[in-house]
């Protein structure tokens, strides 16, 4: 018998649709999003497995709201309806008000699950959403761990987020040998998150890094303040679609590096098997920070010269810390973030509620 499921995400952006397509290989999937222009998130070039239905979403302040929820739930009989639990999203509230005791048997919550704030409303409405639903799927196992501990009758599963296949991992030889530079990459998007500005700033302090950025946005960065000699060694690059042209620039990099929040990219690095360099003053990193901080890679304040600088000087002087970082952090993703995990991790969940 054919297994319904009804998928609601903020942004289905192409870096999703590896999981989406194999989620679809078993089960008859529907995918409801709204467009990711506004936030530079790039779509796919074509939707194959699943059926993908685009939501309008407006803003008010901090407070979104996504159109058509109730018509798309009242349209079949579905047997498992996955949400992302955003407090911020009143969409998702107005839904459980409206039909509570009707979808709370096909109800699984998804995504972050705790955000940042500790208000007390904000805390007491997640609370009650958490209780209308029979299961949930999160990011990470800390946010699992923290899910069964203060909600231990909800079914409670950790897909650890990715955007990697199993057989996508592959081992770049390095090819920078020379202990006079450091090549440092960042993929992703020019955000205020990010703090790109901060990357571009360490060229003029240290003048053995070369600095590549890749990503939306990334070739309108001020580098207006930089000395001669720091502008020579930045490389700004538009978003690169083809997986294999980024290859290059993979080879060229030994480490890639991110002065932010952090997210995706520590797979991407995983993927390609290169370290990571995170900076330990953002308090708001994604989930996939808890791969980087598993496999022990360089996690260092960019704010404190001292350390920031033995830390470039260490792998610039010793190339067995690259490898041995990359190594660590590729072997772990390897085994506990992939797609086929994720995939694994949601059916698991489909087919217990519907049992």
């Amino acid at each position: 018998m054919t297994t319904n499921v009804l998928l609601f995400l903020g942004h289905a952006p192409e870096y999703r649709e590896g999981f989406l397509r194999s989620l679809s290989d078993h089960c008859n999937l529907t995918v409801c999003a709204s467009s990711g222009v506004a936030d530079s998130l790039i779509s796919p070039s074509s939707r194959v497995g699943y059926k993908y239905i685009e939501l309008n979403r407006y803003r008010l302040f901090n407070f979104y709201f996504q159109s058509g929820l109730t018509s798309i739930i009242e349209s079949k009989d579905w047997d498992a309806i996955i949400m992302p639990l955003n407090v911020r999203d009143i969409s998702r509230f107005l839904t459980i008000l409206i039909y509570g005791k009707l979808i709370k048997p096909k109800l699984i919550w998804r995504g972050h699950i705790y955000g940042y704030s500790k208000n007390f409303i904000i805390c007491s409405i997640r609370k009650f959403l958490l209780n209308k639903g029979v299961a949930c799927l999160t990011y990470n196992q800390s946010i699992q761990s923290k899910v069964t501990l203060r909600h231990p009758k909800l079914k409670t599963y950790s897909f650890n987020n990715t955007h990697v296949f199993k057989d996508d991992f592959y081992q770049t030889p390095f090819l920078n040998s020379s202990k006079s530079c450091l090549n440092l990459l960042f993929i992703g998007r020019n955000t205020k998150r990010k703090n790109l500005s901060m990357l571009v700033a360490l060229l003029n302090q240290y003048d053995f890094i070369n600095l590549r950025l890749i990503g939306q946005g990334c070739t309108s960065i001020d580098h207006s303040f930089l000395k001669p000699n720091a502008l020579n060694r930045l490389s700004l690059y538009e978003y690169i679609a083809d997986s294999k042209d980024l290859i290059p620039h993979i080879q060229w990099t030994d480490s890639f590096i991110c002065s932010g929040d952090v997210g995706l990219l520590v797979l991407t690095a995983a993927k390609y098997y290169r370290p990571i360099i995170v900076s330990s003053d953002s308090p708001n990193h994604g989930p996939e920070f808890e791969l980087a901080v598993e496999s022990s890679q360089p996690i260092v304040s960019f704010t404190d010269n001292i350390q920031f600088s033995k830390l470039l000087s260490k792998l610039n002087s010793n190339r067995e810390y690259l490898t041995t970082y990359a190594s660590t952090l590729s072997d772990l993703a390897k085994k506990k973030f992939t797609i086929e995990n994720m995939v694994s991790s949601h059916l698991q969940a489909i087919y217990e509620i519907k049992s």
